[in-house]
């Protein structure tokens, strides 16, 4: 599922334009190489970055709400998003949280953008997981004299 992140960024960069190489330049495809080119400097430096984010900030998060027996569809896509933007908040903390100083980019957008994006992984997570299915998932199934419980 964290594969998904550096994918779905790079789709938005090549949809909206982006500029990555300064204000005066518009990140555009020239030819199909840069695209290959593009989707693999994606995936080989976002993948590291992706995985390591999960495996921090998620994966605690995760079993948190599994111990508490919060896991649905809110909370892990909800908490995924909240996932994705950890990082960005904890490295813009000391700057107030505004992450460019130039008036025409909006700091906001850019926390909306990952939101999304961690949105998006935590929806894979919650079908490729098998938790949308109630058999896959059932809080009770485990427990003794559960009104649900398999029998003993």
């Amino acid at each position: 599922a964290p594969l998904v992140a550096p994918v779905l960024l790079l789709l938005i960069i090549l949809i909206t334009g982006t500029d990555l190489r300064g204000p005066e330049y518009e990140y555009r495809l020239v030819d199909y190489s840069e695209l290959v080119g593009s989707t693999g400097l994606f995936i080989v430096l976002g993948a590291p970055i992706a995985y390591t984010i999960t495996l921090v900030f998620g994966l605690p998060a995760y079993l948190l709400a599994k111990h508490y027996g919060h896991i649905n569809f809110l909370s892990v896509t909800v908490g995924s998003a909240l996932v994705a933007i950890m990082p960005i908040l904890i490295m813009s903390a000391k700057n107030g949280f505004i992450l460019y100083d130039d008036p025409d980019k909006s700091s906001l957008l850019f926390y909306f953008t990952f939101a999304f994006i961690g949105y998006a992984v935590g929806m894979v997570f919650w079908f490729i997981s098998g938790l949308n299915n109630q058999k896959a998932y059932n809080n009770s199934s485990n427990l003794t004299g559960a009104n649900n419980a398999p029998p003993s």
